[in-house]
């Protein structure tokens, strides 16, 4: 079995959409800004337009830099997932899984798709139980939702949702096998 890896998408997908969406609307504010006698100080045009370039930049640089740095979002091992977000690592053995959903979250318009993890009863009593409140509380409410404490964002990877769920579920398969 072979290791394999996961990227976020660089080009295309939501996240290069929210980019045009994002300097589409700066350059709405600044025109806003810059027409309105009110609002013309130079310092707020300024604080405006740098805030708001670095907000919709933000997605796109950070899927070029993982990219660049051949850093993947998700790693597929034989024994286990590792899900690297921007400041955190997460490590998900498949000893302690049960199995993997796709899930779809309809908002309005758009819609967000996961791959939820189902723990072991054992185990999924134990994260909840060393969590902090706010984590409980967290945990609580996306196990209501999707019926899971955690999930993998998979709308903006280079893997399908639904193909990365099969995945994984195949990987689990074969890890208690043999």
């Amino acid at each position: 079995m072979d290791e394999v890896r996961i990227y976020h998408t660089p080009l295309g997908g939501k996240v290069w959409w929210a980019t045009l969406v994002m300097l589409a609307l700066f350059g709405v504010f600044v025109w806003v800004l810059v027409d309105d006698p009110i609002v013309s100080n130079l310092g707020v045009i300024w604080f405006c337009l740098i805030a708001t370039g670095v907000m919709g930049l933000f997605f796109p640089l950070v899927a070029l830099w993982e990219r660049l740095a051949q850093r993947p979002a998700v790693t597929v091992l034989k024994d286990r997932i590792i899900c690297h977000a921007l400041w955190k690592t997460c490590e998900y053995r498949f000893d302690e899984v049960e199995g993997f959903r796709y899930y779809r979250m309809d908002l309005g318009r758009t819609s967000q798709e996961f791959v939820t993890i189902h723990f072991y009863k054992q185990v999924s009593e134990r994260k909840l139980q060393d969590a902090s409140k706010w984590a409980r509380a967290i945990r609580q409410f996306n196990t209501r939702l999707s019926g899971s404490q955690e999930s993998i964002g998979a709308s903006t990877l280079t893997m399908k949702p639904q193909a990365l769920c099969y995945l994984l579920n195949q990987r689990l398969k074969e890890y208690k096998k043999g």
